[in-house]
């Protein structure tokens, strides 16, 4: 058939058209069958390939064990995601437990202050009370005291006596004194008795009712004592300046020698006659002839200081 074909292809035949066809379609379709054929052999090998290096990779057991540990590792992943959900979501409580907490403590710290401050307040109140009603107590007492235990008749009489001394011997005092300055005649001479006398009764009168029963307390008899010899000496010695002829002299004060020895010795003798006044009240307290103030009722005055 092939030589035929060969020897007369362009033939113009009809019959040998027709069966030149048929061949023709036969080989065109064994040509395609035989290359598909090989083609299917390598898909198929190629297939088992695969399959036979997947069953390879699963078979290793360094892949295994790689495989186990991504399989580890995500599982691992999975349960710190979980794990840190969790904890997220306790801390979310534990910071809203807290902030009440804190609101709770903070309104009970307040709270605590609050009643601090008002028992405070309370037992101050109470300490303020209680020393209202002491120093009441106490002004009370003292009251009933001297409404009881002072006798306004008795304590004149003693006065008087304290008086009487004082006053007799601050005029004893004052005699030598007087007499030695002589210039201003007997009227002069017993005017400046008179008031030697009556300043040093009160003087008298006076020390007895600031003594009081304290008779050991030096510092306030003396202190009664220069206060009058002070008050009258100066009064002298300021009218002597004053009444100053010198050249010397400065705000209407005689300054000179002569005028400020002047002053000096009638502060000197007003210091001295309120030292005797005092000695008078002072010896008749100490012998019981004068009773210190708030003794007179009771008679504990009586020898207080005699020997």
């Amino acid at each position: 058939m092939g030589a035929e074909l060969a020897q007369s292809p362009f033939s113009g035949d009809s019959g040998g058209q027709a069966a030149a066809r048929p061949e023709l379609s036969l080989n065109s379709t064994s040509r395609a069958h035989a290359k598909a054929k090989p083609e299917d052999e390598g898909q198929a090998g190629d297939q088992l390939s695969v399959a036979e290096v997947a069953e390879q990779i699963l078979k290793d057991p360094e892949n295994t064990a790689r495989m186990q540990r991504v399989t580890d590792a995500a599982q691992r992943v999975a349960e710190l995601q979980a794990e840190s959900g969790r904890l997220a979501a306790a801390m979310a409580e534990a910071e809203v437990a807290s902030a009440a907490g804190a609101e709770q403590r903070e309104r009970e710290a307040q709270a605590s202050a609050a009643a601090l401050i008002a028992d405070a307040e309370v037992a101050a109140a109470e300490k303020l009370l209680q020393a209202a009603q002491l120093q009441a107590q106490s002004a009370e007492a003292a009251k009933g005291k001297w409404a009881g235990d002072i006798n306004e008749d008795a304590e004149r009489l003693e006065s008087a006596k304290a008086a009487a001394a004082a006053g007799a011997a601050g005029a004893l005092a004052s005699l030598p004194l007087v007499a030695s300055d002589g210039g201003g005649g007997a009227a002069a001479a017993v005017l400046a008795l008179a008031t030697a006398g009556v300043a040093s009764a009160l003087l008298g009168v006076t020390y007895r009712y600031a003594v009081c029963q304290d008779l050991a307390n030096t510092q306030l008899k003396a202190g009664v004592v220069a206060a009058f010899g002070l008050v009258r000496g100066l009064g002298q010695a300021n009218g002597i300046l004053a009444g100053g002829g010198g050249s010397n002299r400065f705000a209407g004060l005689d300054l000179s020698l002569e005028a400020l020895g002047g002053a000096g010795l009638a502060l000197g003798q007003c210091m001295l006659v309120a030292a005797f006044a005092a000695t008078a009240v002072e010896a008749g307290m100490q012998r019981g002839l004068v009773k210190p103030f708030g003794a007179a009722a009771d008679g504990s005055g009586d020898g207080a200081g005699s020997p």
